[in-house]
């Protein structure tokens, strides 16, 4: 299964989903993104998996969007659905019930740094570095531009519909 950009495995109560584009640096494609919200879900449907190792391939987390194929021409035919499954790959991961640790090796750079920054713990190698630029975008619940990056009030929460519920782990 190396073709595949995400990939998950299970093994002694452990899933590892592993974010498989070492060519491009692990780069955010369609594909991923709807890769990372079917192995989200299935690791959080397992009766087996009491944690979730999340990293990327070849040593470094994600670089981020893969520019080159969101500016392909012709463009690709995942493109219009982009934000949508992006938002499912967000909310899968935020709803999984168990803990996921994210293995920050060199480098999370913004939707990168987005998804490493879901997790419930980070462990970062000792040169690792997350980026987040400051961008102006466009937020899919109000349907108004907004501020990607920013302070928020203490205690409040950036997510993408109803507050995360608490969940009982075993």
């Amino acid at each position: 299964m190396p073709d595949q950009d995400v990939l998950l495995r299970v093994a002694d109560g452990v899933a590892s989903i592993v974010l498989n584009r070492p060519e491009r640096r692990n780069a955010i494609t369609g594909p991923l993104v709807e890769g990372l919200a079917s192995a989200f879900t299935s690791a959080a449907e397992r009766d087996d998996v009491g944690v979730v190792l999340f990293h990327g391939a070849d040593g470094a987390f994600c670089s981020g969007l893969d520019l080159k194929e969101f500016n392909a021409d012709p463009q690709p035919p995942w493109l219009s659905t982009f934000g949508r499954s992006n938002t499912k790959a967000h909310r899968a991961l935020y709803d999984c019930p168990v803990p996921v640790v994210v293995a920050l090796e060199r480098y999370a750079i913004n939707g990168g740094a987005a998804y490493a920054l879901g997790g419930d713990l980070i462990v970062a190698g000792r040169e690792a570095f997350l980026q987040v630029g400051e961008s102006a975008s466009w937020d899919a619940c109000s349907q108004q531009p907004c501020l990607a990056a920013g302070p928020t009030p203490a205690g409040s929460r950036r997510a993408v519909g109803a507050e995360r519920s608490p969940v009982s782990r075993p």
